[in-house]
């Protein structure tokens, strides 16, 4: 079974149920986990509801591939990420290296002065 598409118990035909991360306008949390019926996220204008398809309507959401219908949206890296953290944004690791050259003891490139005294016999 493919992730994110389920069956629903009492399945009838064309009752299937999807798990999307459906996008919100808030910034603490950007996602929201709803099951809704495949038909709302086929692509497929011509819904017994007559409401919009999150599919072509829904830019932002995030919806798994439905085999046989489409590749998903936003089924990126990224999405997929979020979509298995249920549908909560995953935090940004990073190895951070530092570029800039550790610092040591150096020894100075100005070359020393020596000061220099000449015996000059006295007359």
């Amino acid at each position: 079974m493919l992730l994110g598409v389920t069956q629903n118990v009492s399945a009838t035909p064309g009752s299937e149920k999807v798990r999307i991360c459906h996008a919100t306008a808030a910034i603490n949390n950007p996602y929201v986990s709803l099951n809704v019926a495949q038909d709302s996220v086929d692509g497929d204008l011509a819904n017994d509801n007559g409401q919009g398809d999150h599919y072509l309507s829904h830019a932002n959401d995030i919806i798994p591939p439905i085999p046989g219908v489409h590749d998903g949206l936003n089924w990126t890296t990224e999405g997929q990420a979020i979509f298995n953290n249920g549908c909560n944004p995953v935090p940004v690791t990073s190895s951070t290296t530092s570029s800039v050259p550790e610092t040591s003891s150096t020894t100075s490139s100005v070359p020393e002065t020596s000061s220099t005294t000449s015996s000059v016999p006295e007359t």
